[in-house]
């Protein structure tokens, strides 16, 4: 459980564009997990870009999170 150890590895490959790891960095945005404060757009920015992918690693969604992104867009709002 060293959240904050692994958002600092997740923050520092993110710019890798591996579709998996943004999407976790954003699972930690979005409760506050392993950084310094939760940060729902930034979240909701992950997500998106997990989504979309990229054509050498592909793109991951997972199921809850396009409910969860909704979720977060109505609470930002």
């Amino acid at each position: 459980k060293q959240y904050e150890r692994a958002a600092k590895i997740l923050i520092s490959i993110e710019g890798f564009g591996y579709p998996k790891a943004i999407y976790t960095l954003g699972c930690l945005y979005e409760f506050g997990i392993g950084v310094p404060k939760t940060d729902r757009s930034r979240a909701i920015e992950c997500y998106d870009a997990a989504k979309r992918g990229n054509a050498e690693f592909g793109s991951f969604t997972d199921i809850s999170s396009l409910y969860r992104r909704k979720i977060l867009q109505m609470v930002n709002s």
